[in-house]
């Protein structure tokens, strides 16, 4: 029994001498290294390096595995805050995004007018909204507005006012009540 006490003893002693201490160059991750002879407190600092199959974003790539100047170009998706791929605005439109509204200035979607009504927070701007909006110069009225032109304004037709166009026979025009 002692003998086989000895052997075991004996196979359980590594050969490393005590003067063999870890190196910057052995091969092992060995010491305080964070990998194969670098990181720690006596090796420099390690190389990180994109592998582009290691399911990690790291190195020079833009994406998981993908982009940079090492891996293969990262896939267009609805997410990535770019315009690319089918999308017809930054991460939306095409046949793979969602629809594209409410905040790119074009009429889509379920929109009333480009950018408002519909599913829009927004409201789209109306004549009798009693809110100053769209091309109103006024609430509900405006010289450039559909809605007619505001109380005051020189007209020649009740159509030209919000409300209504009365004559003034000296002026050959009226003012819009």
């Amino acid at each position: 029994m002692l003998g086989a006490l000895v052997i075991l003893t004996l196979l359980s002693c590594s050969s490393v001498e005590p003067n063999d201490a870890p190196t910057c160059f052995d091969g092992i991750q060995n010491g305080d290294e964070s990998a194969i002879d670098c990181g720690g407190s006596v090796c420099g600092v390690c190389k990180v390096e994109a592998t582009c199959s290691d399911g990690v974003l790291n190195g020079n790539e833009s994406g998981i595995d993908c982009g940079g100047p090492d891996c293969e170009l990262c896939a267009p998706t609805c997410t990535d805050g770019l315009l690319n791929g089918d999308e017809t605005d930054i991460d939306c439109g095409g046949p793979d995004c969602d629809v594209c509204q409410c905040e790119n200035g074009v009429l889509d979607g379920d929109e009333e007018e480009a950018d408002c009504g519909g599913s829009c927070p927004e409201k789209c701007p109306t004549c009798d909204d009693g809110i100053q909006n769209g091309d109103e110069s006024r609430i509900d009225c405006g010289d450039v507005s559909i809605c007619g032109r505001c109380s005051g304004s020189i007209c020649n037709t009740d159509m030209d006012c919000a409300t209504r166009c009365p004559f003034i026979p000296s002026s050959r025009t009226g003012r819009c009540e």
